[in-house]
């Protein structure tokens, strides 16, 4: 793992897709004995970021049922370990590439959600994100009505440009369907309205 800055990124992806697989996959606890640590200790700040990116990843395409056991199983330990610097800082980079993973996580969705809320606000600005895209997509909101509104409060409240997203109005109009209070379906809209976007104009 030490010599990867020596590839190309293509190159260098792989061995990364490698060791978050086995973590996600093949270890029942990646986390214990410090297995987990000491491979990120032998990545640089970049790799680590992309380490995050692929576990992303491998998490989209699992079983939520699946992702939220290892959740249970380690996952859980591994995010608060990271969120106090074992083994080295979190990046911010890092950092909103794991905000993607709640999305994942099934009935664990909102665990993670509170850890997101309460201990990454400092950390995370967004820039490039799939997020609104990917709670379309997995039709996240009519599973996980409160955990998606509170992550989509927090990234807009986390984003500094403006909202041009497809995905809004029929998240919004999900959001509404579902029941999420209309006190927090305010914040959400004022939210929008401060980056440029009026949900309620959209849907219409």
């Amino acid at each position: 793992m030490g010599r990867l800055s020596r590839f190309s990124e293509s190159l260098r992806d792989k061995p990364l897709e490698h060791l978050g697989f086995v973590a996600l996959f093949g270890l029942e606890d990646p986390v214990k004995d410090q297995w987990l640590e000491g491979m990120l200790l032998k990545l640089s700040d970049k790799e680590r970021d992309a380490f995050a990116a692929r576990v992303g990843r491998l998490l989209d395409d699992t079983d939520p049922e699946a992702a939220a056991k290892i959740w249970d199983r380690w996952l859980k330990n591994y995010w608060e370990m990271r969120l106090v610097g074992k083994p080295k800082p979190l990046s911010r980079k890092e950092a909103v590439e794991m905000v993607d993973w709640a999305l994942s996580l099934g009935a664990r969705m909102p665990d993670a959600v509170q850890l997101i809320i309460h201990r990454m606000s400092d950390l995370v600005q967004f820039e490039e994100t799939s997020l609104l895209y990917r709670m379309h997509s997995k039709q996240i909101v009519k599973s996980q009505p409160q955990a998606s509104a509170e992550i989509l409060l927090f990234f807009l409240e986390h984003s500094s440009r403006p909202i041009l997203s497809n995905y809004v109005p029929e998240l919004w109009k999900d959001l509404k369907t579902m029941g999420v209070p209309e006190a927090q379906l305010k914040r959400i809209r004022n939210a929008l309205l401060a980056l440029g976007c009026d949900p309620e104009d959209e849907a219409g």
